[in-house]
């Protein structure tokens, strides 16, 4: 199974300034989902305004004003809200301003920003071998999902889940390059054995910006990703630890989630 992170839009506030001649001055919002479509029924606030407007069929509202500085919200139920900034400089023509809001993911966990919708990353088991003189933790299977990442793009996943912002920074989410390891050493009373491990192993953990969304959604994202095996992880369980360490996290945790980028 393939699926190719398309990323129209980028789901980061996105400002775009376009001048047009005639009329105004005006500011054109228009309300995007991070597959380039436009969003209705949305709610639009932009400061120094009172009103509250709704985005028509087409994503867009319009609103006279003068020139100036304008924080522009823009929220709608089970949808991700956004803050933006735009400037209108001139007192002729208008102003068009894009925001991507995306729908709140369909459930816990990760998901990837597919061709048409997410499209969520599923949980292997993390598998130790070795002994506690020096030992091998990783996955025996590394799933069937595959990332094409277009441009230049950062690459961008979505986190839901109910945790708080502190039990998140406690479970120190990470992301690894992953390598197959088919056979290593490990030391026992009678020295180095060679055993066969085949696990798909971290080679690197990758730079990772966390950025909060609302509520239990946030945004990772990493620079564009080379070709090869990634997974996400959290509470080190990629890194080396005892058996007693390794088995002290539920068993229901003992996962990463892996993907494969083209």
């Amino acid at each position: 199974m393939r699926f190719i992170t398309a990323h129209p839009t980028a789901l980061i506030p996105l400002i775009l300034a376009l001048q047009a001649c005639g009329g105004g001055p005006e500011l054109i919002t228009e309300v995007v989902d991070p597959w380039g479509n436009p969003v209705s029924g949305v709610q639009v606030s932009i400061s120094g305004t009172e009103k509250t407007l709704k985005t028509s069929g087409k994503g867009q509202v319009s609103v006279p004003l003068e020139a100036g500085s304008f924080r522009i919200k823009a929220t709608k139920d089970e949808w991700i809200g956004q803050n933006a900034m735009t400037k209108v400089e001139s007192t002729d023509g208008s102003v068009t301003t894009q925001i991507t809001i995306a729908p709140q993911p369909p459930g816990k966990g990760y998901f990837l920003l597919g061709e048409d919708d997410y499209v969520p990353l599923r949980g292997e088991p993390i598998v130790r071998m070795g002994t506690d003189l020096r030992n091998f933790q990783g996955l025996r299977k590394i799933g069937d999902i595959e990332v094409e990442l277009e441009d230049d793009r950062p690459f961008q996943v979505v986190f839901h889940s109910d945790l708080r912002r502190d039990q998140l920074g406690r479970l120190n989410i990470e992301l690894h390059e992953l390598t197959y390891q088919d056979e290593a050493q490990v030391l026992t009373v009678e020295g180095e054995q060679d055993v066969d491990l085949n696990l798909w192993v971290s080679s690197k953990q990758i730079d990772l910006d966390k950025q909060h969304l609302s509520g239990g959604t946030w945004l990772f994202s990493a620079e564009k990703l080379q070709p090869g095996t990634y997974a996400f992880v959290t509470d080190d369980l990629f890194e080396d630890m005892t058996q007693v360490s390794f088995e002290s996290h539920p068993k229901q945790a003992r996962k990463a989630y892996p993907f494969v980028v083209e």
